[in-house]
């Protein structure tokens, strides 16, 4: 009796020890975060992908700090920057896209409050459509002489593709263009053809919570029959701010015929 008793007690012990194992994991978890600050000088940056990936967990404090992202012509990207981690102080940060003088700032377009909305914390977004490629540096700001914040920062390719539009055939291609946020947004449509490396493009204005829809060919898109090739659509916004979808349709012996294609983030698959 007394071996078994003490087995029984062996068993609760190790499973009150098991236990309380497992209810400190989430803390241990919770504070093995990598907070790390980047450069405060320019250039010689660390490199951003703009695929959207985000960078966790850096810290700024007074002083600027400085990123490095490669960006290509006809292509539109926002950069986000926001503290979860700390409360908030009304306190927001500046951010600067700079030339590669590192002194030289581009234009862009506040975007903090479109939706998702970061405003009323350490928190913005900024975005804009590239004319060129080009190396250009992210200075990041703190307004906030007293306090040092920990903060998340990405880069996102904004830019919408579709790999497929078709005049051949009889066949005519037809897009949508959905604004999900309360602002309207303002973009440009390009088609390239395969055919004749000639390119179309035309302005395309969503207004705020609704829909445009484009036919190929029309008379914004004045292209010849025969013709095929790819659309990009460049907007500066805000990630997700734009849905698209697009199909091909043909009128062959009396038989109406319909296929969809896809349009949607350059960099859909990250």
């Amino acid at each position: 009796m007394r071996a078994i008793a003490s087995v029984v007690v062996c068993l609760v012990l190790s499973t009150t020890l098991f236990a309380q194992q497992l209810a400190q994991k989430p803390q241990q978890q919770q504070h093995s975060r990598v907070i790390k600050q980047a450069p405060t000088t320019c250039p010689n940056d660390p490199v951003l992908a703009t695929d959207g990936r985000t960078s966790n967990y850096d810290q700024i404090y007074a002083n600027p700090q400085y990123y490095l992202i490669n960006v290509k012509a006809g292509h539109a990207y926002a950069v986000e920057i926001w503290d979860d981690s700390d409360a908030t102080a009304g306190i927001a940060p500046t951010i600067l896209v700079l030339q590669g003088d590192c002194q030289t700032p581009i234009a862009v377009s506040d975007t903090t409050a479109m939706e998702p909305d970061l405003h009323g914390g350490f928190a913005k977004r900024v975005s804009w459509v590239q004319n060129s490629d080009a190396t250009l540096n992210v200075e990041l700001g703190n307004p906030d002489p007293n306090n040092s914040y920990v903060y998340n920062i990405r880069v996102t390719d904004l830019t919408l593709h579709s790999p497929r539009w078709s005049t051949v055939a009889g066949f005519s291609t037809h897009y949508g263009l959905l604004n999900n946020t309360s602002v309207a947004i303002s973009g440009v449509l390009t088609l390239t053809s395969v055919t004749t490396q000639q390119t179309y493009l035309t302005t395309i204005n969503v207004p705020a919570h609704s829909e445009v829809f484009v036919a190929i060919p029309s008379d914004k898109f004045n292209v010849p029959v025969g013709q095929y090739g790819f659309a990009d659509f460049q907007f500066a916004g805000s990630p997700g701010a734009i849905t698209a979808d697009g199909y091909f349709q043909t009128v062959s012996n009396g038989i109406f015929s319909i296929a969809p294609t896809t349009f949607g983030p350059v960099n859909y698959q990250h």
